[in-house]
């Protein structure tokens, strides 16, 4: 795991070098172990100092081979190509293999020239062939001088982040994170007004290739992309080299014995490190079935001492997720690590919080992810499972309800329908039923913009698309529903503030529900497989049973990571709450028509409502990184 920074100038720039390094500076998190620059001027090394047209930048967080065998930027043995490689690739012991038997000389013990030899082992230029064999995750760049272009590749599922950014000047720059553009002496932030509204008004950002940042974009996962280095500037399109709508496998006869031995497999690929591995752990289905068959391949291997997971706790939650954390770990046999989290002090750290996510985020949840991480990184952690991806492709958030009772319509499946909405009734009672209601008579629920939002002071033309409408499923199935969420939803959200919570802390975060295997047999799945009101991931429960303690698959009351936003917020200190309010609608003033429902969240004449949470959070981004509007 690592962090990625590069120019690419039209003609030879003597500072290029020194805005490389100034990069870096700006997400030194990313890798603590290691940092290295190379400079090239047309098709040949230069020193750093002297004018250069590329500089490939690199910050190392050592995971696989630790040794200097593993640094970079990585060259072949004849100099020509060059990689610097954010990620892991699971197999890259397997792709090994057919390296060794070629002759080819593998001189460290880690991925990083498994990877570089695995892409140039063949002389074809279109590289997808070979993307196709990679497990991992990673964001990488191959710059060959003889052809004089730069490829850069993200993963399958955007696990793995990589940003591009046009200077005035006319130079590229690309990175791991937006925060290293501010290196540029001719940045300057600027809104992107559609995507601002998204944010404000829905909560969503990652939906598509563009950021809250007008100029700064986004490779989209599962893309790769070519730049000519004559003519870095030139308008140029990234291409997929991942089809996820084409990726869905073939049902098997057996579906929970195949999910068992796909997360066995996936958890198994993970396990791969030359450091200690932990875990983040919920009281839900997903953390718990990766801590438990962990354990059981860790003990597999012989002594291994016990692994730690972590777990936010607020005792104040009735919600709260550590006693059901705490099973999990006690029958794995994990030390369970509490990590108390508390709302006092977020509005002193929101700053500093949004610089770590480089665009305002949804919820205070993400605030005690980050204390995860922080707790972890305290233990002398480096890599941490986490269970993202499982809810989008096993269909575990109760809108998945919704969708399929859309499907049940839709097909003239009446008798489904009614067996459906009883089942959802029984189970989370009549408001639960009425929602649902409601929901199915107006296809997109909460689709007006929130009372506060100036709307007419927004620049929508170029909002080419309305999420919201499109994500809803209602004219869709469910396994066209999880590819949205893969895709455009819920998961790239997760990932991004899983990516910059994890890396703040020098930690690797590894999804083992995203290995792609896993996933394409998870969309391959019939829905009743997955979704069967009231019980969401059906499927998974079944595989897990015999792994994970009962008491957590049978669970019906877990709810998606959260935090008591409003007690966190508002309660806790109304004084500090309203001071808060103002400040940020100083800072957002021209985008927020009337205040007054905010305030009346405050004195709690109104119900609370998230926008109260991205008003700040806005503001906070606005003004941490000088934002122009």
């Amino acid at each position: 795991m690592c962090g990625l920074a590069a120019i690419l100038c039209p003609t030879p720039r003597s500072d290029a070098g020194a805005i490389v390094a100034r990069m870096l500076d700006r997400i030194a998190h990313r890798g603590p172990d290691d940092r290295q620059c190379r400079a090239f001027r047309d098709d040949r090394p230069v020193p750093l100092d002297e004018p250069a047209t590329v500089v490939l930048g690199h910050l190392r967080l050592a995971i696989q081979d630790l040794s200097d065998a593993g640094r970079q930027p990585m060259a072949d043995p004849d100099r020509r190509r060059h990689l610097i490689f954010n990620g892991e690739i699971y197999n890259f012991i397997e792709l090994a293999g057919p390296l060794r038997a070629r002759s080819i000389p593998l001189v460290s013990a880690g991925d990083t020239e498994v990877l570089l030899h695995h892409l140039i082992a063949r002389p074809d230029e279109d590289l997808a062939p070979r993307l196709a064999d990679l497990d991992g995750m990673f964001a990488f760049m191959l710059l060959d001088l003889h052809a004089r272009r730069l490829t850069a590749v993200r993963d399958r599922f955007g696990i793995k982040p990589l940003y591009l950014w046009t200077a005035p000047d006319g130079a590229v720059l690309l990175a791991s994170e937006i925060k290293a553009f501010t290196a540029h002496p001719h940045w300057t932030a600027r809104l992107n007004h559609a995507r601002a509204h998204d944010y404000l008004a829905r909560g969503i950002i990652d939906h598509t290739a563009e950021t809250l940042f007008a100029d700064v974009r986004q490779l989209a996962p599962g893309h790769q992309l070519v730049i000519d280095l004559r003519h870095p500037a030139a308008p140029v399109s990234s291409v997929p080299w991942y089809d996820l709508d084409a990726a869905s496998a073939s049902p098997s006869e057996d579906a929970a014995e195949t999910c068992r031995a796909l997360v066995r497999h996936a958890v198994r690929m993970r396990l791969r490190a030359d450091v200690p591995i932990g875990s983040c752990l919920s009281g839900g289905v997903d953390s718990s079935a990766i801590v438990c068959m962990a354990s059981l391949l860790l003990h597999d291997g012989g002594d291994h001492p016990p692994q730690l997971t972590f777990t936010a706790s607020d005792p104040d939650d009735p919600r709260d997720e550590w006693p059901a954390a705490n099973l999990t770990a006690q029958i794995a046999g994990a030390d369970a690590v509490r990590v108390h989290t508390q709302g006092a002090t977020i509005l002193d750290r929101l700053d500093d919080l949004v610089w770590t996510q480089d665009e305002p985020f949804g919820s205070t949840s993400i605030v005690a992810q980050h204390a995860v991480f922080e707790a972890a990184a305290a233990r002398g952690l480096k890599v941490m499972l986490d269970g993202q991806g499982a809810d989008e492709i096993f269909g575990g958030y109760h809108v998945f309800f919704r969708v399929l009772l859309w499907s049940d319509l839709r097909r003239g499946r009446l008798g489904a329908f009614r067996r459906h909405l009883r089942a959802i009734r029984a189970a989370h009672g009549g408001r639960a039923a009425s929602w649902i209601a409601r929901a199915l008579a107006s296809g997109v629920p909460g689709a007006a913009p929130p009372a506060s939002l100036a709307r007419d002071v927004f620049d929508l033309h170029d909002m080419t698309v309305d999420p919201f409408r499109r994500l809803s499923g209602r004219t869709r199935g469910i396994r066209a529903f999880s590819i949205d969420q893969v895709r455009a939803a819920s998961l790239p959200m997760l990932l991004h503030w899983e990516d910059r919570n994890s890396m703040a802390h020098s930690i690797e975060a590894r999804v083992p529900f995203l290995s792609h295997p896993l996933v394409e047999f998870a969309l391959g799945l019939p829905d009743d497989a997955k979704v069967d009101p009231p019980v969401t991931k059906r499927l998974l429960r079944d595989a897990m049973r015999g792994i994970v303690p009962n008491e957590i698959l049978d669970r019906r009351d877990k709810i998606a990571f959260s935090t008591p936003e409003r007690r966190w917020l508002i309660e806790s200190d109304p004084s500090a709450a309203s001071r808060a309010l103002a400040d940020a609608i100083d800072v957002a003033g021209p985008l927020i028509r009337d205040a007054a429902p905010l305030h009346a969240m405050i004195a709690d004449e109104r119900d609370y409502d998230p926008v109260f949470w991205r008003t700040l959070c806005f503001a906070a981004w606005l003004r941490r990184f000088d934002v122009r509007m």
